[in-house]
């Protein structure tokens, strides 16, 4: 008799054997660091849940020996990511559900490949077209016009029913400069004017792949701004350095956001937050009693300096503190939304 050993099979081989010929079975494999925050970005656009098999997958495309291309679109956004990774020969570009790759993922160690495989019950990868070219030139938008966008953005409304304010309006100014407004009728972010030459006002929608890592944090945005359809909306799209987002601007007319805003000679009080300061402020301010109040009050009192001031319920006395800023004008005390506040200084309020 001949002893014969048995080996547990590796999941992940590439390769089939028949007598002595091998073939290889087309896949493309990426590390799990490259990969993870790909897909957090991919799952904002792309609906794991859609009932639709091409809306919750994400179709993947050799983008050369050494690169892949990772595409996904939803209702509103079209976006790719280009990610480093290892292409086997031959591999056409395929659709995968969006959840497979998720499960693939899911506890692997950030150095570990992740190889992934065309499914042949998949959609066609044609489902998921190239990115728009658009025929606009792309324009680069400098840290001040991407800061302003993404605080218009962090402030505009989150209401359906209210479709043109779910985005950040950018409107021309005097001398080629821009402004971002956004709101959701309880608080305004209103821009200092940018660098950006564009000749009528445009609504950005409010797409949460803008938040995602990747897209927020990369640097060296361009914008291409299409021609006008039929809805009267404009087919728009962003570049960063590995990635791409392609979707329409909101058609309607922004509210008049300057009827409420006071002009300059009606403010009597000035309060100018060190740059260095603002830190210990936020702390400050987090640290105050009256969390659970309605409204969740804290309040500014100029007068030889700036005391913030806050009580734990109505009943209780107020409780000062001190912090540094330059105060100037009229003693006056103001009380407004702590959130409010913190997402000003988080945003780059300093006066």
């Amino acid at each position: 008799l001949r002893r014969v050993r048995l080996g547990r099979m590796n999941p992940d081989m590439n390769t089939k054997q028949k007598g002595t010929m091998k073939t290889t079975t087309p896949h493309v494999a990426i590390e799990t660091g490259h990969l993870r925050p790909a897909l957090a970005a991919l799952s904002k656009v792309v609906e794991a849940r859609s009932p639709d098999p091409v809306l919750r997958s994400v179709k993947v495309a050799p983008a050369g020996r050494d690169k892949i291309l990772l595409a996904g679109r939803g209702p509103d956004a079209h976006f790719t990511i280009t990610v480093p990774g290892d292409v086997s020969p031959d591999t056409p570009p395929f659709l995968l559900p969006l959840a497979r790759i998720r499960d693939l993922v899911r506890g692997r160690k950030t150095q570990e490949m992740v190889a992934l495989r065309p499914d042949p019950k998949a959609p066609p990868p044609s489902e998921i077209p190239d990115m728009p070219k658009l025929g606009a030139a792309p324009v680069g938008l400098s840290e001040d016009a991407m800061n302003a966008i993404q605080n218009a953005l962090a402030c505009s409304s989150t209401d359906e029913t209210r479709r043109v304010l779910n985005g950040a309006l950018i409107e021309p100014c005097e001398n080629g400069m821009c402004r971002t407004v956004g709101t959701d009728g309880r608080h305004l972010y209103a821009s200092k004017p940018f660098d950006l030459d564009i000749r009528e006002p445009l609504i950005l929608p409010s797409l949460k792949v803008l938040t995602s890592t990747v897209v927020a944090k990369a640097k060296g945005w361009t914008l291409r701004i299409g021609r006008k359809d039929g809805d009267g909306s404009h087919r728009f799209r962003i570049d960063g350095s590995n990635w791409s987002l392609s979707a329409k601007t909101v058609d309607g007319t922004y509210p008049n956001y300057r009827q409420v805003l006071p002009p300059d000679r009606d403010f009597k009080t000035r309060i100018v937050f060190p740059e260095g300061a603002v830190a210990d402020i936020v702390g400050a301010v987090k640290r105050m009693p009256g969390s659970r109040m309605q409204n969740r009050p804290v309040g500014l009192r100029v007068g030889k300096g700036l005391t913030i001031l806050a009580r734990e319920d109505e009943k209780a006395p107020f409780e000062g503190l001190g912090v540094p800023a330059d105060v100037g004008g009229k003693a006056s005390t103001v009380f407004l939304n702590r959130d409010y506040l913190l997402k000003a200084l988080a945003l780059g309020l300093y006066e």
